[in-house]
């Protein structure tokens, strides 16, 4: 009985240690700098064309005006917040002329720091920005929006935990495996178009936002509609899974994401969805896909792992895992099965803000 502890204990301690060295390696850091610094350059072109229309939307003579300081903060926070706190309606007299644009100045700052040198407060303040947006700008809001506001959290939370790149690697796989299986799932269920390949026969100028080459894409010929139909919902549906894989399947997704974010951008004008989505895509990469003189400019020494590091690694574990939980039930919801469960109803409500489809 002795030996058969001493095994036991013996192979917990050598799994302990083997968990410890992977979540520990160095692998991924040169991924996870070109992600960061990707993300931040995608958040600069998001605030700088907010700055550039918000005026003209949302502001005082805007098509969606907030006239006074206390209609943007009812919209922030909801028509309660003046029951709550009466005093914001001296704020009427206040116009929110400048403010807004000048929100989205300070967000192009922040993202400027972030590219030249990632901190954890700037991410916040990156998250606190992007929330005003997107409460702010809601009648002309899409879906990068939100999913700018969920990422813009996640980098906030996870990114003192930076040392170990592997769980913040598996989080934002994990995290365009479901944007992306999502999508797929809302068009497989949503519509019977898309079951029968015919769904882009009238996409392209039923979709929001038409541009000059949507024409073309609609004229081409018949079977190259539906064939470019069967490939998107291959790339969002069967693919999503490779995200899981070995390099090479996770390379596979990349190159599939990449492509169909380059044809929707191509086809219609959607912004920087494509963009955004293709930076979201590179932790699916590894180091050595990278140039050297990219490597070179990342500082790849084997940090030091005090107790306060090991702390953030068990932490951003327990964030990983609990990230994953909650997301996990949009996708039960994309497909329409009747959910029974009180748990499960509790977490799909938990889980509302971060649906992407």
């Amino acid at each position: 009985e002795m030996c058969i502890r001493d095994r036991r204990r013996v192979r917990g301690k050598k799994m302990l240690e083997t968990i410890s060295q992977y979540l520990t390696s160095s692998d991924g850091r040169v991924v996870w700098e070109v992600f960061e610094k990707s993300l931040a350059l995608n958040n600069f072109f998001h605030f700088l064309s907010w700055w550039w229309q918000i005026d003209l939307l949302v502001g005082p003579t805007g098509l969606q005006p907030l006239k006074t300081q206390k209609d943007f903060l009812n919209r922030l926070f909801g028509p309660k917040l003046e029951q709550n706190f009466p005093k914001i309606k001296h704020l009427e007299n206040y116009s929110t002329a400048s403010v807004l644009s000048t929100l989205c100045l300070l967000g192009c700052l922040a993202t400027l720091f972030l590219i030249l040198r990632s901190h954890t407060f700037l991410w916040f303040l990156v998250l606190i920005l992007n929330y005003i947006i997107y409460r702010s700008g809601s009648p002309f809001i899409l879906q990068m929006e939100p999913m700018l506001v969920e990422v813009s959290f996640l980098m906030f939370v996870l990114s003192p935990t930076r040392n170990t790149p592997k769980i913040l690697l598996f989080v934002f796989r994990w995290f365009i495996f479901r944007m992306m299986l999502s999508a797929g799932l809302v068009k497989w269920f949503g519509s019977n178009k898309w079951r029968n390949l015919t769904a882009m026969s009238v996409h392209y100028y039923t979709q929001p936002l038409p541009n000059p080459l949507s024409y073309y894409f609609h004229h081409v010929p018949e079977i190259l509609q539906k064939f470019s139909v069967a490939a998107s919902l291959f790339i969002e549906g069967p693919l999503c899974f490779l995200v899981f894989g070995n390099w090479a399947c996770r390379t596979l997704s990349f190159l599939g994401f990449s492509s169909l974010m380059i044809l929707i951008n191509l086809s219609g004008s959607y912004g920087y969805l494509g963009t955004t989505t293709i930076a979201l895509s590179i932790p699916l990469l590894e180091d050595w896909m990278f140039p050297h003189f990219v490597s070179n400019l990342i500082d790849l020494s084997d940090p030091s792992f005090g107790i306060w590091d090991r702390v953030l690694t068990i932490s951003g574990s327990i964030i990983a895992v609990f990230y994953v939980i909650v997301t996990l039930c949009p996708l039960i919801d994309c497909i329409k099965y009747p959910v029974r469960s009180k748990f499960l109803l509790s977490l799909i409500h938990i889980s509302e803000p971060t649906r992407q489809a």
